[in-house]
């Protein structure tokens, strides 16, 4: 079975915060990706002077270390910048990297959801936290447990019941009790209640493309995510029928969605997780036979000195949905420019 070494949390200077236990190699294994990750950003930075190119290291690194016994060994190196910090997973085994890279997003979406922002500050202030999430979704290496519901069964987020709780010498694992924390259903906790029963869906989509001055679409890229906050009580079936699913492709589920059922019918069955999850990504079919959802009617002015390019006035979005369903639309635009136009 495919397993991982570890992970490791670098401060924004690059100095570790946080390790998991390598147990199967010397102490100085995490200190060895450390140092060769410290020193590819270096080498990057001193190349990116010179030439003008991104000081950003490849996203695998390959690393010279040294094995139980005194031998030499390799390992790659994955790794992962957010917010400032740097998230590093040593992989000493023949591993998909995509693995790796899936398990740190997967840890980066659980530690926003227990600790608000993910920065230095939050990491120090939680470090119980931290180790505890690691120990529970990394079995000695093996990806384990990484639905949020069952991880809050187990570990405690940060409130302030639970400072009070640490204080008083209270571990932040909950009580033992009679119930199994393995659930019939993995994404779900047993006996959710809800005063009112409803969910709610957010889909969100980037479109890149380009327009001829007509409004026709000449090339599009059209990529897609259905977010889902459900606060439904007991055990809740659900159907959800899409209007042309077959303009959807490259699709990523949730584990709730019945894989097969969407094979055969094209529509989303499951059961789903209580709270915020990520129901499914996408990728859309092209716009390039039809029109952008929305009119976009740049104007130019050109004066003696200078001149100006209004391109978000006026600006009308159409979202089509039936009269019976209630529906809001929002949208955003980014424009690339040049570091003396900002």
């Amino acid at each position: 079975m495919s397993r991982i070494d570890g992970i490791i949390i670098l401060s924004p200077n690059g100095k570790p915060l946080i390790s998991s236990h390598f147990s199967s190699h010397p102490p100085s294994y995490p200190n060895v990706h450390i140092d060769a990750y410290n020193h590819a950003v270096t080498r990057n930075g001193s190349i990116s002077g010179q030439f003008g190119s991104s000081d950003e290291p490849r996203p695998i690194l390959w690393v010279n270390t040294l094995v139980r016994g005194g031998g030499l060994g390799n390992a790659g190196l994955c790794h992962l910048e957010r917010e400032g910090l740097t998230f590093l997973v040593p992989i000493s085994q023949e591993v998909n990297p995509l693995l790796a890279f899936t398990f740190l997003e997967r840890f980066l979406e659980t530690l926003k959801d227990y600790l608000g922002e993910v920065t230095e500050t939050t990491l120090k202030d939680n470090f119980d936290i931290v180790y505890m999430l690691i120990e529970e979704m990394l079995d000695e290496g093996h990806v384990a447990m990484t639905e949020l519901a069952m991880l809050k069964e187990i570990v405690l987020p940060p409130s302030l019941m639970r400072k009070l709780l640490s204080v008083a010498g209270v571990s932040g694992l909950q009580t033992p009790t009679t119930t199994p924390l393995v659930a019939p259903i993995p994404w779900r906790r047993t006996h959710v209640r809800h005063p009112n029963n409803e969910i709610y869906f957010d889909v969100e989509e980037t479109l890149d493309a380009i327009v001829d001055r007509k409004g026709n679409v000449l090339s599009s890229s059209v990529w897609g995510r259905i977010n889902a906050n459900s606060r439904l009580s007991g055990t809740p079936d659900l159907l959800l029928t899409l209007i042309k699913p077959d303009q959807l492709s490259n699709c990523s589920f949730h584990p709730c969605i019945r894989y097969n059922r969407w094979n055969r019918d094209k529509v989303l069955s499951f059961i789903p997780p209580d709270g915020k999850f990520k129901l499914l990504e996408y990728q859309a079919a092209d716009l390039t036979k039809g029109q952008l959802p929305f009119l976009l009617s740049p104007s130019m002015t050109l004066e003696e000195n200078g001149g100006g390019l209004f391109l978000l006035q006026p600006l009308v979005l159409s979202v089509p949905h039936s009269a019976s369903s209630t529906a809001s639309a929002s949208l955003s635009a980014a424009f690339p420019c040049t570091q003396e136009q900002m």
